[in-house]
């Protein structure tokens, strides 16, 4: 469905990013038990095509402040304007994605840093709204795991430090490495 998907928005010249879980699957041991609750897609350019071209395939599409959404082949697929909210402006922040290889295609997703950024403000809201889920966790673990030492992640931390949410993301590395036996070289320079 997502390869799908994605390619009616290319046809019409846009480059769709996918976003949260379904691009996170690519970097657990086994992708596939990585599943999805839906398929998030990221227009970092002319966001206002997207819904016309979704109805344009008689699809009914549910607007909304934070995203729209829609159902496809029984998907539930969101379509975002901006990847995440922050809670003060990132200045200069490089939206570009990159291209990753997933088991059902190739896809276009965030760089290290917009994703690293995703991966801890997307849980940080949840936290603070309804809670943190052992899949957000296991997300932010497999993704530091495979881009630990690189140095967006550090960026990334540092501008989690400006954004004012620095107890949650050394909340979230001291689960990671209490209780889930992660070894971290990021809590220390944390």
């Amino acid at each position: 469905v997502a390869q799908e998907v994605c390619s009616w928005f290319e046809e019409a010249g846009l480059e769709p990013i996918v976003l949260k879980g379904f691009s996170v699957g690519a970097f657990y041991a086994t992708p596939d038990l990585r599943q999805p609750g839906d398929i998030d897609l990221f227009f970092h350019r002319d966001y206002e095509k997207v819904v016309d071209i979704v109805q344009h395939r008689g699809i009914t599409v549910e607007l909304n402040a934070n995203h729209d959404k829609f159902w496809y082949q029984g998907v539930l697929i969101e379509l975002h304007s901006q990847p995440f909210r922050p809670l003060y402006p990132i200045p200069d922040l490089d939206l570009s994605p990159i291209w990753q290889e997933t088991t059902v295609g190739r896809f276009r997703v965030l760089n290290i840093k917009a994703n690293a950024l995703l991966l801890l403000l997307h849980p940080a809201k949840h936290f603070m709204k309804e809670g943190l889920g052992l899949r957000q966790i296991c997300d932010w673990a497999v993704f530091l795991k495979c881009n630990t030492g690189k140095s967006e992640i550090s960026e990334a931390l540092e501008e989690m430090r400006r954004q004012g949410a620095s107890r949650f993301v050394f909340s979230l590395l001291a689960i990671l490495v209490r209780y889930l036996g992660f070894e971290c070289n990021e809590t220390e320079k944390y």
